[in-house]
């Protein structure tokens, strides 16, 4: 008994099992919504939301500098209060640029936009971004704070709160409802935030503090919109050179791909700010143990997900007939999604080493191979919607590989096979190589064999893992930075 009261206290617990909760209702309602709305309608629901990544990019990596500057300045209590302020002064200067661009837009409208029929949608952009940006830096303070309550509130309440609405409207009006949920759960959200105190209302301006966040930002911005923009931009290609049925199809294809890797987020979010203290560390050999431990724990994990998914998706699509066919789709896209994994340590070491400018030109370079085979695979060849999201899976892996390139050779003399091993270690290459040739040629139950070499080959590392959720789980306070 005393030790389910232990655990029922257990911040981190209750934090990690909202999110499980959430995940599952917004895996539901994500299936929910593309059934009701059908292929079509569902096309026009990710366009709208297409706009709404785009204008959430544009934070300047204000968000982003404000996370690392908290972190190296965790013992100074007067520099926190300037940099929470003249964040929070920024990202209204921010929200400002976001209304003038959809003013623009208003007056200058875009042929593109036609396609899709969005005029009665648009202007629920714009609020959604910039509520968004406010509780996203909010988001960073309380992540900083420690404060997990407000965190699972923001992150569980505009779910719930579509989940919702799923039941109170169909078809076209389905659009509308989720939404106006969207709004909802944002701005409560922005309330409870703002009453809870953790957030100044004396705004004090420096200079000084505002230009250190631009500079910091502008990098993490290009490396953050960049790196982004890899699956947006293809996205963007699919919306404009394919139906916006065939749109439909990539939107839920990667909707429900994207939702196995939210089971991750709940431990990656709250324990963001430790992994970049300990990254910032001046002793090597500590760095190296931290790289292999959390790689180890994230990167097993994440595989997991996916030979499991992968593995289920086919029964499930089972229920939804009329959504059968993206099944390859889904595939692919999940292959792709995952391999973005590899990067998270390696990308993570160079931020809390203040190696902004290098990330900000890898992702540019990222960003470009993108574009380049994007091109090639929808305007030049012409391929089927499928075989177009191999674009992200190459850049991910690139991406990914330059980031681990640049961890090791700052820290050690490793060659660049130690380097390409670590970074995509044999026992997760060989079923993801199996996976991905028996998804392209169509094998079937490939994905059984795949899955089970998985297992065999990690049997080592998922009893890893289960030790080190166990130690998070008793210990609440492993993710305190004091």
């Amino acid at each position: 008994m005393s030790k389910l009261i232990k655990l029922l206290n257990n911040k981190v617990f209750l934090y990690i099992s909202s999110r499980y909760v959430t995940y599952v209702i917004q895996f539901i309602t994500s299936i929910y919504i593309a059934v009701d709305l059908g292929a079509y309608y569902f096309g026009v629901y990710g366009f709208v939301f297409l706009l709404i990544s785009y204008l959430s990019n544009l934070n300047f990596g204000i968000t982003h500098s404000a996370t690392i500057l908290l972190v190296q300045n965790k013992n100074d209590e007067k520099k926190i209060k300037d940099i929470v302020s003249n964040s929070i002064l920024m990202i209204t200067i921010i929200s400002l640029f976001v209304i003038i661009i959809c003013l623009f837009y208003n007056i200058f409208q875009l042929n593109y936009f036609e396609k899709f029929n969005i005029d009665k949608y648009f202007w629920f952009v714009p609020i959604i971004a910039i509520l968004g940006h406010f509780n996203v830096l909010f988001l960073t303070i309380y992540r900083f704070k420690n404060k997990l309550f407000e965190i699972a509130f923001y992150q569980s309440f505009r779910p719930f709160l579509v989940f919702v609405s799923i039941f109170l409207a169909t078809e076209e009006n389905l659009l509308y409802t989720v939404l106006i949920s969207y709004i909802i759960g944002e701005f409560i959200s922005f309330l409870l935030f703002i009453l809870r105190g953790e957030v100044p209302f004396y705004l004090k301006f420096s200079f000084k503090k505002c230009r250190e966040l631009i500079l910091k930002g502008l990098y993490l911005f290009t490396y953050i919109s960049s790196y982004a923009m890899i699956v947006i931009s293809t996205r963007t290609f699919i919306s404009y050179y394919y139906s916006i049925e065939d749109f439909g199809f990539f939107t839920f294809s990667y909707s429900l791909g994207n939702a196995v890797l939210l089971f991750l987020q709940a431990f990656t979010f709250i324990i963001m700010p430790k992994v970049l203290d300990k990254l910032n560390s001046n002793i090597n050999s500590e760095i190296i143990l931290t790289i292999e431990n959390i790689n180890t724990n994230y990167n097993t994990f994440s595989y997991l997900l996916l030979f499991v998914a992968i593995t289920v998706f086919p029964y499930l699509l089972n229920f939804f007939p009329e959504w059968k066919e993206t099944l390859l789709t889904l595939n692919i896209t999940m292959l792709s999604i995952i391999v973005s994994s590899n990067a998270y340590l390696f990308s993570s070491f160079l931020m809390a080493k203040n190696k902004e400018r290098l990330l900000s030109i890898i992702s540019v370079i990222i960003l470009s191979v993108n574009i380049l085979f994007s091109y090639i695979f929808i305007v030049v060849l012409n391929l089927q919607l499928e075989y177009t999201i191999l674009s992200i899976l190459i850049s991910y892996f690139l991406f990914g590989l330059a980031c681990s390139y640049f961890t090791y050779k700052s820290i050690t003399n490793y060659k660049f096979s130690s380097i390409f091993s670590n970074f995509f270690p044999t026992r997760l290459l060989i079923p993801f190589g199996i996976l991905l040739c028996a998804i392209i040629l169509d094998i079937r139950y490939a994905t059984f064999i795949s899955l089970f070499i998985f297992l065999i080959l990690n049997i080592k590392e998922l009893n890893i893992i289960i030790n080190s959720t166990k130690k998070i789980i008793i210990n609440s306070n492993i993710i305190n930075l004091q």
